[in-house]
C-alpha cells in the first residue's frame, strides 16, 4: 500500500492487530506488533527489518523491530490459531488445502534452509520450504486386477467418457454471465483403490519435525479404502493432462469434484500476494522463532487485506 492508502485504513489495521495479538501482556510487544504489520504493508521493496525501518519514519527503530521479530518470547502458533478462528466464519471454507511454497537461499544458515526440491526452481536446490494450511472457498476400483498408473486409467476411460464442466469465471473478458472468461474443460471421474507399498507401510506417530510428512501419509491411509480419480481431458488432447485423488464421498457429483480440485488457484494467488506485496520470503534472520514470527505477521496482514476487499465486494470468493 502507498502511504496515503495505509493511513486511510490505519485504524482498522490497529483494531485487527489488537484482536490478533490480544494475549500479548507486555506494552512493548503491543506497540511493535502494529509497527511490524504496517512495515509489511508499506509500498514495494524488501520487507526485511532494515529497509522496513527506513520506510517507517519515526517508528523505524531497526534494533527494536529486529528484537521483536527474532527474540521476543511470544507464541506464533497461538496467534495463527486465533487467525484461523477469526477467518473461519468469513471464509466458510469449502476445502482445507495443504500446500507448500519455497524461497531460494544462497547459504544454509537461514532457518529451515536446506538442499531440497522446490517447484519454484523445478529442481533440488538450496531453499527454504514452508508447509501451509489454507481455508478456501469459491472464490473404478483397481482391486485384484493388475496395478495401473492414473494416466493409463484415464486413457482407458477414453475421451467419450469425459464431460464438460465449468468451475468458475476468470478475470479476462469473455462470454460468461458476468462478462468474464469461462473456466471450463472436460473431465473423467473414476472410483479407484490406490495401490503400492507406500500406502500399506506402517506410519510413525506424528512429531513436530515430521508433521508435514505425516499429514501426507495420513492422506494415503484415508484414500486406501477407495477414492476418486479425477482426470482433466481437454478437447483436442489425446490423453489426460492433470490428475487428482480425492477422498470425498462416493456420492459427490462431478461438478463438485472439479470445483474443489480447482480451488488451488486461490492458493497460488495467496502465495503471490504474500511474496510480492507482503514480503513472505524476505526474512533475513537465522532463528526458527524469528522465521515463524515473520510468517505469522505476513498471514495477519494477508487476512487484513482480505477483509478489506470483502468489505468493498462482499460476494468475492476468498481463502486465508
Amino acid at each position: 500500500m502507498l502511504g496515503g492508502e495505509l493511513a486511510a485504513v490505519r485504524c482498522d489495521l490497529e483494531d485487527s492487530a489488537a484482536e490478533m495479538f490480544e494475549p500479548f501482556a507486555r506494552a512493548d510487544q503491543r506497540r511493535w506488533d502494529g509497527v511490524y504489520l504496517r512495515g509489511l504493508l508499506l509500498e514495494s521493496g524488501r520487507k526485511s527489518v532494515e529497509p522496513m525501518a527506513a520506510r517507517l519514519g519515526e517508528d523505524g527503530n531497526r534494533q527494536a523491530l529486529a528484537h521483536f521479530v527474532t527474540s521476543s518470547p511470544w507464541d506464533a502458533a497461538h496467534v495463527r490459531a486465533r487467525l484461523a478462528w477469526r477467518m473461519q466464519p468469513v471464509v466458510k471454507p469449502t476445502a482445507l488445502i495443504i500446500d507448500d511454497t519455497g524461497s531460494l537461499r544462497d547459504g544454509d544458515a537461514s532457518a529451515c534452509a536446506a538442499r531440497q526440491y522446490t517447484g519454484m526452481a523445478g529442481k533440488v536446490t538450496n531453499c527454504q520450504a514452508g508447509l501451509s494450511l489454507h481455508l478456501a472457498s469459491d472464490g473404478a476400483s483397481a482391486h485384484p486386477e493388475p496395478e495401473q498408473t492414473v494416466k493409463s486409467l484415464g486413457i482407458a476411460a477414453g475421451k467419450r467418457a469425459a464431460r464438460p464442466v465449468q468451475w468458475r469465471e476468470g478475470s479476462p473478458p469473455g462470454s460468461g454471465r458476468s462478462g468474464h472468461k469461462r473456466m471450463y474443460s472436460r473431465f473423467v471421474a473414476l472410483r479407484i483403490r490406490p495401490a503400492g507399498r507406500e500406502i500399506r507401510k506402517p506410519r510413525p506417530a506424528p512429531s513436530f519435525r515430521s508433521a508435514g510428512c505425516w499429514l501426507l501419509a495420513a492422506g494415503c491411509w484415508l484414500l486406501a479404502a477407495g477414492c476418486w480419480l479425477l482426470a482433466e481431458y481437454p478437447a483436442g488432447q489425446d490423453e489426460p493432462v492433470q490428475f487428482w485423488l480425492s477422498n470425498l464421498p462416493e456420492t459427490t457429483s462431478l461438478p463438485v469434484l472439479v470445483r474443489i480440485a480447482k480451488l488451488r488457484w486461490r492458493i497460488e494467488n495467496d502465495y503471490r500476494e504474500m511474496k510480492q506485496a507482503l514480503g513472505l520470503a524476505h526474512f533475513e534472520g537465522r532463528t526458527w522463532p524469528g522465521w515463524h514470527h515473520h510468517v505469522t505477521f505476513v498471514s495477519v496482514d494477508h487476512t487484513f487485506c482480505t477483509l478489506q476487499r470483502l468489505s468493498r465486494s462482499p460476494k468475492e470468493t476468498v481463502s486465508a
